[in-house]
Protein backbone atom coordinates (compact mmCIF):
# COMPACT_ATOMS: atom_id res chain seq x y z
CA UNK A 1 0.00 0.00 0.00
CA UNK A 2 2.80 2.41 0.92
CA UNK A 3 4.59 1.55 -2.32
CA UNK A 4 1.46 2.41 -4.32
CA UNK A 5 1.05 5.75 -2.54
CA UNK A 6 4.69 6.64 -3.18
CA UNK A 7 4.57 5.44 -6.78
CA UNK A 8 1.61 7.65 -7.69
CA UNK A 9 3.24 11.05 -6.99
CA UNK A 10 6.50 9.88 -8.54
CA UNK A 11 4.81 8.70 -11.74
CA UNK A 12 2.57 11.79 -11.87
CA UNK A 13 5.44 14.24 -11.52
CA UNK A 14 7.57 12.25 -13.95
CA UNK A 15 4.86 12.33 -16.64
CA UNK A 16 4.14 15.99 -15.92
CA UNK A 17 7.83 16.77 -16.22
CA UNK A 18 7.99 15.04 -19.61
CA UNK A 19 4.94 17.03 -20.74
CA UNK A 20 6.56 20.32 -19.73
CA UNK A 21 9.75 19.40 -21.59
CA UNK A 22 7.75 18.52 -24.73
CA UNK A 23 5.83 21.81 -24.53
CA UNK A 24 9.08 23.75 -24.22
CA UNK A 25 10.75 21.91 -27.11
CA UNK A 26 7.66 22.24 -29.33
CA UNK A 27 7.25 25.94 -28.54
CA UNK A 28 10.93 26.68 -29.18
CA UNK A 29 10.87 24.76 -32.47
CA UNK A 30 7.55 26.06 -33.80
CA UNK A 31 8.00 29.75 -33.04
CA UNK A 32 11.29 29.73 -34.96
CA UNK A 33 9.34 28.63 -38.04
CA UNK A 34 7.16 31.75 -37.96
CA UNK A 35 8.03 34.96 -39.77
CA UNK A 36 7.57 36.72 -36.44
CA UNK A 37 6.53 35.48 -33.01
CA UNK A 38 5.85 37.55 -29.90
CA UNK A 39 6.78 36.87 -26.31
CA UNK A 40 5.90 33.78 -24.26
CA UNK A 41 4.40 31.40 -26.83
CA UNK A 42 3.08 28.09 -25.49
CA UNK A 43 2.47 25.44 -28.14
CA UNK A 44 1.58 21.91 -27.06
CA UNK A 45 2.88 18.81 -28.86
CA UNK A 46 2.01 17.71 -31.51
CA UNK A 47 1.71 20.67 -33.89
CA UNK A 48 2.03 20.98 -37.67
CA UNK A 49 3.13 24.19 -39.40
CA UNK A 50 3.36 24.75 -43.16
CA UNK A 51 4.58 28.01 -44.67
CA UNK A 52 5.78 29.51 -41.41
CA UNK A 53 7.50 32.34 -43.28
CA UNK A 54 4.03 33.72 -44.06
CA UNK A 55 2.78 33.53 -40.45
CA UNK A 56 3.03 36.31 -37.83
CA UNK A 57 2.02 35.67 -34.22
CA UNK A 58 1.70 38.13 -31.32
CA UNK A 59 2.48 37.84 -27.60
CA UNK A 60 1.11 35.08 -25.34
CA UNK A 61 0.11 32.75 -28.18
CA UNK A 62 -1.28 29.68 -26.39
CA UNK A 63 -2.18 26.57 -28.40
CA UNK A 64 -3.33 23.16 -27.22
CA UNK A 65 -2.22 19.94 -28.92
CA UNK A 66 -3.07 19.06 -32.49
CA UNK A 67 -2.69 22.46 -34.17
CA UNK A 68 -2.52 22.37 -37.96
CA UNK A 69 -1.74 25.77 -39.48
CA UNK A 70 -1.00 26.03 -43.19
CA UNK A 71 -0.01 29.02 -45.31
CA UNK A 72 0.04 27.42 -48.76
CA UNK A 73 2.15 29.17 -51.40
CA UNK A 74 2.03 26.44 -54.04
CA UNK A 75 -0.44 23.74 -55.04
CA UNK A 76 0.47 21.79 -58.17
CA UNK A 77 1.13 24.50 -60.79
CA UNK A 78 -0.61 27.35 -58.96
CA UNK A 79 1.28 29.86 -56.80
CA UNK A 80 -0.12 31.95 -53.93
CA UNK A 81 1.07 34.65 -51.52
CA UNK A 82 -0.65 33.70 -48.25
CA UNK A 83 -0.62 35.75 -45.07
CA UNK A 84 -1.70 34.61 -41.60
CA UNK A 85 -1.65 37.22 -38.82
CA UNK A 86 -2.55 36.34 -35.23
CA UNK A 87 -2.72 39.04 -32.55
CA UNK A 88 -1.84 39.12 -28.85
CA UNK A 89 -3.33 36.87 -26.16
CA UNK A 90 -4.91 34.39 -28.56
CA UNK A 91 -5.87 30.97 -27.20
CA UNK A 92 -6.54 28.05 -29.55
CA UNK A 93 -7.96 24.73 -28.32
CA UNK A 94 -7.12 21.19 -29.39
CA UNK A 95 -7.14 19.90 -32.97
CA UNK A 96 -7.74 23.19 -34.77
CA UNK A 97 -6.96 23.70 -38.46
CA UNK A 98 -6.23 27.08 -40.09
CA UNK A 99 -5.72 27.01 -43.87
CA UNK A 100 -4.70 30.00 -45.99
CA UNK A 101 -3.82 30.82 -49.61
CA UNK A 102 -4.97 34.44 -49.38
CA UNK A 103 -5.27 36.13 -45.96
CA UNK A 104 -6.40 35.13 -42.47
CA UNK A 105 -6.28 37.89 -39.83
CA UNK A 106 -7.11 37.02 -36.21
CA UNK A 107 -7.22 39.92 -33.75
CA UNK A 108 -6.25 40.30 -30.09
CA UNK A 109 -7.77 38.37 -27.17
CA UNK A 110 -9.53 35.85 -29.41
CA UNK A 111 -10.63 32.55 -27.86
CA UNK A 112 -10.94 29.59 -30.23
CA UNK A 113 -12.29 26.33 -28.80
CA UNK A 114 -11.32 22.82 -29.93
CA UNK A 115 -11.88 21.24 -33.36
CA UNK A 116 -12.37 24.57 -35.16
CA UNK A 117 -11.74 24.86 -38.92
CA UNK A 118 -10.86 28.24 -40.45
CA UNK A 119 -10.17 28.43 -44.19
CA UNK A 120 -10.01 31.15 -46.82
CA UNK A 121 -10.25 28.71 -49.74
CA UNK A 122 -12.20 25.84 -51.23
CA UNK A 123 -10.75 22.67 -52.67
CA UNK A 124 -12.01 22.92 -56.24
CA UNK A 125 -14.84 24.73 -57.97
CA UNK A 126 -18.36 23.36 -57.69
CA UNK A 127 -19.29 22.79 -61.31
CA UNK A 128 -19.88 19.97 -63.80
CA UNK A 129 -16.40 20.23 -65.31
CA UNK A 130 -14.75 19.61 -61.94
CA UNK A 131 -16.52 16.27 -61.62
CA UNK A 132 -14.09 14.80 -64.14
CA UNK A 133 -11.09 15.77 -61.99
CA UNK A 134 -10.14 13.73 -58.91
CA UNK A 135 -10.83 15.88 -55.79
CA UNK A 136 -7.18 15.93 -54.70
CA UNK A 137 -6.13 17.31 -58.11
CA UNK A 138 -8.66 20.12 -58.36
CA UNK A 139 -7.46 23.73 -58.10
CA UNK A 140 -7.86 25.43 -54.73
CA UNK A 141 -9.68 28.76 -54.99
CA UNK A 142 -10.14 31.63 -52.52
CA UNK A 143 -13.32 33.72 -52.62
CA UNK A 144 -11.87 36.22 -50.15
CA UNK A 145 -9.94 36.74 -46.94
CA UNK A 146 -10.97 36.07 -43.34
CA UNK A 147 -10.94 38.74 -40.63
CA UNK A 148 -11.71 37.89 -37.01
CA UNK A 149 -11.70 41.06 -34.90
CA UNK A 150 -10.67 41.51 -31.24
CA UNK A 151 -12.37 39.70 -28.32
CA UNK A 152 -14.20 37.16 -30.47
CA UNK A 153 -15.13 33.81 -28.92
CA UNK A 154 -15.46 30.85 -31.28
CA UNK A 155 -17.12 27.71 -29.87
CA UNK A 156 -16.38 24.01 -30.34
CA UNK A 157 -16.45 22.47 -33.83
CA UNK A 158 -17.13 25.72 -35.67
CA UNK A 159 -16.27 26.00 -39.38
CA UNK A 160 -15.49 29.44 -40.80
CA UNK A 161 -15.69 29.61 -44.58
CA UNK A 162 -13.87 31.98 -46.99
CA UNK A 163 -14.64 35.69 -47.40
CA UNK A 164 -15.84 36.20 -43.81
CA UNK A 165 -15.56 39.16 -41.43
CA UNK A 166 -16.46 38.59 -37.77
CA UNK A 167 -16.94 41.80 -35.78
CA UNK A 168 -15.47 42.71 -32.40
CA UNK A 169 -16.82 40.98 -29.24
CA UNK A 170 -19.02 38.52 -31.13
CA UNK A 171 -19.62 34.90 -30.07
CA UNK A 172 -20.01 31.97 -32.46
CA UNK A 173 -21.92 29.06 -30.94
CA UNK A 174 -20.68 25.48 -31.03
CA UNK A 175 -21.11 23.41 -34.22
CA UNK A 176 -21.89 26.48 -36.33
CA UNK A 177 -20.90 26.95 -39.97
CA UNK A 178 -20.14 30.60 -40.74
CA UNK A 179 -20.94 31.44 -44.37
CA UNK A 180 -21.77 35.16 -44.06
CA UNK A 181 -20.27 38.17 -42.28
CA UNK A 182 -21.04 38.57 -38.58
CA UNK A 183 -21.50 42.08 -37.15
CA UNK A 184 -19.93 43.24 -33.89
CA UNK A 185 -21.36 42.52 -30.45
CA UNK A 186 -23.67 39.63 -31.26
CA UNK A 187 -24.21 35.91 -30.67
CA UNK A 188 -24.62 33.66 -33.71
CA UNK A 189 -25.25 29.95 -34.13
CA UNK A 190 -26.54 27.29 -36.47
CA UNK A 191 -25.89 25.88 -39.93
CA UNK A 192 -25.56 28.30 -41.56
CA UNK A 193 -24.83 30.63 -38.64
CA UNK A 194 -27.49 33.28 -37.98
CA UNK A 195 -27.77 36.09 -35.45
CA UNK A 196 -29.41 34.89 -32.22
CA UNK A 197 -29.18 38.15 -30.30
CA UNK A 198 -27.13 41.31 -29.89
CA UNK A 199 -24.96 41.79 -26.81
CA UNK A 200 -25.27 45.57 -27.02
CA UNK A 201 -28.38 47.33 -28.25
CA UNK A 202 -27.70 48.89 -31.63
CA UNK A 203 -29.20 52.22 -30.58
CA UNK A 204 -26.84 52.62 -27.59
Amino acid sequence: MVAKVIAFPISYYFVRGIQIILIYITSEYIFKLFKKCGKRPVIYFPASVKGGKYITVGDNFNVSSGLRIEAIDRYFNDSFIPKITIGNNVFIGQNCHIGCINSVDIGNNVLIASNVYITDHFHGNIDALSLNIPPAQRKIVSKGSIVIEDNVWIGERVSIMPNIHIGVNSIVGANSVVTKNIPANCVVGGVPARIIRYLIEENN
